[in-house]
């Protein structure tokens, strides 16, 4: 006990429903009714003059016996409810035993024993030569504090073995002193280590905290820097405890007494709307004053004994008690990843799995401190860090209080912590904090568990007990990747036109069984099923031009819109699709790769130990929390698995991401570019002379890179695909609309529309093969003739690679192209996107009636402002005025654009509309900037792009380096490690890529906890055909002294653990 002439309050050391308050000359003996919530006076001893402070003796014979310590060094035992017997009919304060010290000085802290309730730790002020540290026995004087005389029950347990005596030269003058400790030293603070009648922590000149070993009297205490005011002792850890001093609470391992494992203070109480953080502009003296007035505003602190890992302070002077929730953490060491194993769903001798996710190693706010780990013995427990995870405190009460205890509970799991407190006039209240923990637990399998005071409830992630389709079912309905031997001219049916496409359907009795592997084990993987019969001669002949058998189900791909698409208003085409008739028909069963999911919520009470089944009407909290579930980004990706979301097709990932996450367009919208990507740059070989345009963004192909090596010119000519439409589209142009004049007139400055004219910037050092590459990209991109004449309004020398930027967009700006799609969005309703573009080449008169014909009157009010600027003659400065404060107001971004254009007329402010699309905003770049803006200007939306993770940015990035980058953020910033998986596995240059890989394990090892076994071995099957294309198409060597693939490749590529034609895995995938 801390001495002090305030109000203290004291719960009984063995948690009966008792307190004492004590203060001045005064200790009074209370009993709290739980059931009535009463708080009845026991007991009072007065008269108590120049008491400094007092304990109370856990012995469970004397229940009511305190020790008080006086500013002479006295300490008096005295029994508190003395007072309620009789002497010979006479009532007095009761038997008390006197305990002196040699030197008048005061005493200020007492502490007994829990271990051995005999042992008392008296702290004294220093004096010259005289300890101020004593330990005493007072088992001789517990017959002298019986009530009546000649009935005290002694005890004949003592924990063994006693505390020795002190050897020292100078002999004790009471032979009940056991030890002297701290010399010309001032014991400010004491605390017994729980249930330890040996170890004792002690607040030494409020500057040390030392541990005194009382069995070994000749060894010196541990000691540690720290200002002690106080010390609490945590009842769940007997290593664990709390110093305070100068408004910094610091938490102690007592086995690693070198340096606090946790140090904070009331400006990391953030969480409860604390504000102690001093102002960043305030002087230093401000700072000081602020520093000193913190430095004693601490008057208690108390671990709970109740709820684990939970400390309460008392500031002083405050009208409110806070909470602070401290979690422990472990130091885990993560295996190398080379030391992984290549598949970990396997058999026999497993790897130890790493984590993908870097841990974390404090959740406090910056000023709390979480020391390194310390370095720990032979005998130490585990390594690890304490955390702040969490703070809150009571109501805001009317009157400040001095002192306050946290009342033990009966009852296992209390659903409240009670706390008492006492002002400084005496009142007492007790108040309730609703603080019972909630436990939320994931699992694996997409199930979450909260358990909360005496009951848990299980909210089920996976609602669909059907078992999902193979793999190898969804890949027969959709084509492979372009570009792959598994979609060449050698196969007719899926060679032509890719929008329709009709497959041809085997009879279900030739249909080859599902893929069965394994032995059979506690995974979850089937036995083998017996060896197929050896198929006859004819079954032989036409296998190889069969497929799986499915139903006759036309595809239609979804078409890449090449129109603008907002994020803010997104229309979408029209997608259809039919399920798989094996799908339909499949009946409810046990599947041996699904997690099946817990049928209902299910809560079970711990007070009866009987499950209780919900009814099914579930509360609108619970159907809220089983939609947030449910749309969890792990089950998110789980669903998009089960549907085929994988590296074979991008056009069908499309279609996943749209309805599995109709807010994920931009998710969508990138995987229709991967497929419009992949017919520009890989069909039929992304190697043209030596580069590898594979993937490759805008940045790539404005700025050139290098190539992979020189390969002699092919004397087979280019192979170009069939004549396409426009990627716009539409209908033909209205003969209503005057024709399109992008060539005239010309502007020499990309910002403005008039001045002087620039002159033609230096051709870059190009080399040759590159700009040939160019050539060869946009003669096989099968574009119309009217494109291939485009030309930009400003002088260039990257000609080819703006004409190849635009198709890599997705846009033509031709003017028969331009035309159609302007007539097409005015049919759509795009009135003010057709105006727009329609200004921008400088039609206006046909903008204005494009405005006017809009059944919206926000465009005809727009169309006067379009007239009023476009009129002609000198510019007037309060109607350009107007326009900027109506830009600002505008909801429509086209609007804007439109008048920033005509106002500002810097094609750079028009670029800075970041809600029209990237796609749009560069293709008015590739038209109107010329090639230094051009390439600032990808460069900075490539920057932005990777700060923001804007997952649209891989257009300009493509999958190099850069898009990694921004792959990493957008990770950061969803957790989709799937997509960013399967995105950084589609380039075979970045096999090698470590964070590459990272991802692609990470992805593996969701599919096992999945129990979707056949989907990661059709993932690792797809991983390395690509590869072996690669290799085979010259795009990366199999190995060289600078690059070598990676172990999972080098197992596909390199023909082991490849399934053989006898594997029913590689014969149930076989087309």
């Amino acid at each position: 006990m801390v001495a002090t002439t305030d109000k203290r309050l004291l719960w009984h050391p063995r948690g009966l429903s008792k307190f004492v308050v004590g203060g001045s000359s005064q200790i009074t003996l209370y009993e709290w009714v739980p059931q009535s919530s009463q708080i009845k006076q026991v007991a009072s001893q007065m008269e108590l003059n120049a008491m400094k402070c007092f304990a109370w003796s856990p012995d469970p014979v004397l229940d009511d016996l305190v020790a008080v310590g006086f500013s002479n060094g006295r300490v008096d035992l005295i029994r508190l409810e003395a007072s309620k017997h009789a002497a010979n009919g006479v009532l007095s304060n009761g038997p008390a035993v006197s305990l002196p010290a040699r030197n008048t000085r005061a005493c200020n802290a007492l502490a007994f024993s829990s271990a051995d309730p005999s042992y008392l730790a008296v702290g004294l002020d220093k004096v010259r030569n005289d300890p101020s540290l004593l330990i005493w026995d007072i088992q001789s004087t517990a017959p002298l504090l019986s009530l009546n005389a000649g009935t005290y029950p002694t005890s004949s347990f003592r924990p063994l073995p006693h505390l020795p005596r002190t050897d020292s030269g100078s002999r004790p003058s009471d032979p009940r002193i056991v030890q002297q400790h701290a010399p010309v030293e001032n014991v400010s603070s004491l605390a017994w280590l729980p249930q330890s009648s040996s170890l004792l922590l002690a607040g030494v000149s409020h500057r040390w905290l030392q541990l005194f070993d009382l069995r070994n009297t000749s060894s010196g205490p541990a000691k540690a820097a720290c200002k002690v005011q106080g010390i609490a002792t945590d009842p769940f850890d007997a290593h664990r405890v709390a110093s305070f001093g100068d408004g910094i609470v610091s938490i102690w391992d007592t086995r690693r007494f070198s340096q606090p494992v946790l140090t904070f203070t009331a400006r990391d109480a953030s969480a409860d709307g604390a504000n102690g953080a001093v102002a960043a502009n305030s002087g230093a003296r401000a700072k000081a004053a602020a520093a000193s007035a913190s430095a004693t505003n601490l008057a208690h602190v108390e671990f709970s004994s109740t709820r684990r890992g939970t400390l309460a302070t008392l500031e002083r002077d405050a009208d409110y008690v806070r909470f602070w929730d401290i979690v422990q953490a472990q130091f885990v060491e993560v295996a190398q990843e080379s030391s992984r194993s290549r598949d970990s769903s396997q058999s026999g001798n497993r790897a130890a799995r790493t984590s993908w996710v870097r841990p974390w190693s404090t959740a406090a706010s910056t000023p709390s401190h979480t020391s390194p780990p310390p370095q720990s013995s032979q005998n130490d427990a585990t390594q690890y860090n304490l955390i702040l995870a969490d703070t809150r405190r009571t109501k805001t009460f009317s009157r400040s209080f001095a002192s306050f205890a946290l009342v033990p509970s009966e009852k296992p799991h209390p659903l409240t912590t009670n706390v008492m407190l006492v002002s400084k006039d005496g009142d007492l209240e007790i108040y309730a904090v609703h603080d019972t923990p909630l436990h939320p637990v994931w699992s694996s399998r997409g199930d979450i568990a909260l358990g909360i005071g005496c009951s848990y409830t299980i909210i089920p992630g996976i609602t669909d007990t059907s078992p999902p389709p193979e793999p190898w079912d969804i890949l027969a309905a959709y084509p492979s990747r372009p570009g792959s031997h598994a979609q060449s001219l050698e196969r007719p049916d899926i060679a032509g036109d890719v929008g329709r496409m009709r497959f041809r359907s085997e009879s279900p009795a030739r249909a080859i069984p599902p893929a069965t592997f394994g032995r059979g084990d506690e995974d979850g993987f089937p036995a083998l099923s017996p060896s197929p019969a050896r198929p006859t001669a004819e079954e032989a002949a036409s296998r190889a031009g069969r497929r799986r058998t499915h139903s006759p189900v036309p595809f239609k791909p979804p078409r890449f819109e090449h129109t603008a698409s907002s994020k803010a208003n997104h229309l979408w085409g029209t997608l259809s699709g039919r399920r798989h008739r094996s799908q339909q028909e499949a009946p409810l069963a046990v599947h041996p790769h699904v997690s099946l999911p817990t049928p209902k919520t299910v809560t079970l009470a711990l007070d009866d130990g009987e499950p209780r089944a919900k009814s099914p009407r579930k509360s609108t909290a619970l159907k809220a929390l089983q939609h947030v579930v449910e749309m969890d980004i792990s089950m998110v990706m789980r669903k998009r698995a089960i549907r085929g979301y994988g590296l074979v097709n991008p056009l069908h990932n499309s279609v996943v991401v749209r309805e599995t996450s109709p807010d994920a367009h931009a998710l969508s919208e990138l995987w229709l570019w991967v497929h419009h990507a992949q017919q520009l740059l890989s069909t039929p070989s992304p190697m043209i002379d030596g580069y590898n345009f594979a993937y490759q963004g805008l940045l790539g192909i404005w700025d050139g890179f290098r190539a992979v090596r020189h390969h002699p010119p092919s004397n087979q000519p280019t192979p170009r695909m069939h004549v396409r439409s426009t990627l716009f589209d539409g209908p033909a142009a209205s003969p209503l609309l005057a024709p399109l004049t992008l060539d005239a007139p010309r502007r020499s400055n990309s910002k403005h529309s008039g001045g002087r004219k620039r002159s033609r910037p230096p051709a870059p050092a190009f080399p040759e093969e590159f700009l040939a590459a160019i050539e060869v990209l946009n003669a096989r991109s099968g574009i119309s003739d009217s494109a291939a004449a485009w030309k930009p309004s400003v002088h260039t020398a990257h000609l080819g690679q703006r004409r190849f930027a635009l198709q890599l967009c997705g846009w033509s700006l031709a003017q028969e192209d331009l035309a159609r799609a302007i007539k097409r969005w005015e049919k759509e309703n795009k009135h003010s996107q057709a105006a727009c573009w329609l200004v921008f080449t400088e039609q206006h008169k046909q903008a204005i009636d494009v405005l006017m014909k809009s059944k919206d009157e926000s465009h005809h009010m727009m169309s006067g402002m379009l007239a009023a600027l476009t009129s002609g003659g000198s510019r007037n400065p309060e109607l350009i005025q107007h326009c900027e404060r109506l830009i600002v107001r505008l909801q429509d971004p086209y609007l804007r654009a439109l008048l920033t254009h005509l106002t500002v007329r810097d094609w750079t402010e028009v670029l800075e509309e970041d809600s029209l699309p990237l796609r749009e905003r560069l293709a008015i770049a590739m038209q109107f900037l010329d090639d230094k803006d051009v390439s600032a200007y990808l460069r900075r939306i490539s920057d932005r792009c990777i700060h923001d993770g804007d997952i649209d940015g891989i257009v300009v990035t493509g999958l190099s380096n850069s898009g990694i980058e921004l792959l990493q953020t957008y990770l950061d910033l969803t957790g989709d490690v799937q997509s960013v998986a399967l995105l950084s596995s589609l380039p075979p240059t970045r096999a090698q890529n470590p964070r590459a890989m990272r991802w692609l394990n990470a992805y593996r090892d969701l599919l096992d906890g999945w129990r979707l076994f056949h989907h990661r071995c059709q993932l690792d099957i797809d991983r390395g055909r690509i590869l072996r294309e690669a290799v085979e198409n010259g795009e990366i060597p199999i190995a060289t002294n600078r690059w070598t693939l990676p172990p999972l490749e080098m197992d596909v590529l390199g023909q082991r653990n490849v399934p053989t034609a006898a594997d029913p895995c590689l014969d149930a995938r076989s087309a």
